[in-house]
């Protein structure tokens, strides 16, 4: 299938890589169609909307960086995207990379996007754990 990307302009993606997330993702509900794909540059993720190819996402596994990381989800987050065992999911952080100011790169991990495969359904649901940030600094991780 061919998609307009904002980072990449024209490319084909496998039908698998289409996504509908049902509530859309914070602040932007009317977009529910995304494509999921892999960034030029690894580990990167890029999740494109296919309702406006202007908004797009960069994601990465929350465990590159965070090997304890654990997604604790609502029961009802699960149920809604017909997960019936976590560990059978995708589950990614949406990263945040301030213009010119890259060595402030951080992930949502108290909001992980939660894709299930099977169903081609996901959702940006938020964790049950208290202790993950909303901007979890990933290369003060990294450094220590």
């Amino acid at each position: 299938m061919k998609i307009n990307s904002k980072a990449y302009g024209p490319i084909e993606v496998n039908k698998e890589c289409i996504f509908n997330f049902s509530q859309g993702i914070p602040p932007f509900y009317n977009l529910k169609k995304w494509a999921l794909f892999e960034a030029k540059q690894k580990p990167f993720y890029i999740l494109q909307s296919l309702d406006d190819e202007q908004i797009a996402f960069f994601l990465l596994s929350p465990l590159l960086f965070e090997e304890n990381y654990k997604v604790e989800a609502a029961l009802s987050d699960l149920t809604r995207l017909k997960i019936n065992d976590i560990n059978q999911s995708l589950c990614l952080a949406i990263v945040n990379i301030p213009t010119g100011k890259a060595h402030e790169l951080t992930a949502n991990l108290q909001a992980p996007v939660i894709f299930n495969e099977e169903t081609q359904l996901a959702n940006q649901c938020i964790s049950t754990n208290p202790n993950w940030q909303i901007r979890h600094n990933l290369l003060a991780r990294a450094a220590s």
